[in-house]
């Protein structure tokens, strides 16, 4: 009995030590409460160590309205033993905002007050990234300067409308093709092999 007592302490301290030294937050939620959360999701809530435990996890959300919003779309899920992945707006401590995906799941689907386990995950600079792109992808389709994008054996991967409003080709038309086929006429050929050596070497020309 004393062997088994020494062994399941042995692997709860490894399990806390595998959930302290996660990168994504985790927490047991309880009723509503937070019952447990490991050290990464009190740096990213900006909370101090066992500050969490004991608080509602309503707190994390820009408003209680949210809260409500958020639990309409996961507690049907979650009582069917599904999975609830979503991307919300967090709030830390100080009332600084990011966000976050949130991955909830049930303990035991058959008894709910057991509680639920929540992965959190800081997903601020993918949020960037993707703003980013979008407003690069407008600014893309919308300028009117002719643009195209090559691979790096200078085969055409996409061009803009402006492009196919000056040249009359169409996307479908260039797709794969060597820019070579673009030249005018007007420029010899160290013209743009200088232009490619600029584009490779720099990014741009």
């Amino acid at each position: 009995r004393h062997q088994l007592e020494v062994k399941l302490q042995e692997t709860v301290a490894e399990l806390e030590t595998i959930l302290d030294n996660s990168v994504i937050g985790v927490t047991y939620v309880k009723k509503g409460i937070f019952a447990r959360v490991n050290r990464k999701l009190e740096s990213l809530l900006e909370f101090n160590k066992d500050e969490l435990s004991g608080l509602p996890f309503s707190i994390i959300y820009p408003s209680y309205q949210d809260y409500l919003l958020m639990g309409q779309q996961a507690y049907p899920l979650l009582e069917q033993g599904k999975e609830y992945d979503s991307r919300h707006l967090i709030r830390t401590k100080s009332a600084k905002m990011f966000w976050a995906r949130l991955v909830g799941k049930t303990v035991d689907v058959s008894d709910l007050d057991k509680g639920s386990i929540w992965m959190i995950e800081d997903i601020t600079m993918q949020k960037e990234a993707e703003q980013h792109l979008r407003l690069t992808a407008a600014i893309f389709d919308s300028t009117a300067d002719g643009i195209f994008v090559t691979n790096l054996s200078n085969r055409i991967q996409r061009v803009n409308p402006a492009f196919t409003k000056i040249t009359g080709y169409t996307a479908e038309e260039v797709y794969g093709k060597k820019t070579a086929f673009l030249a005018s006429g007007r420029h010899d050929k160290h013209f743009y092999q200088d232009m490619w050596n600029s584009i490779t070497k720099t990014g741009h020309w």
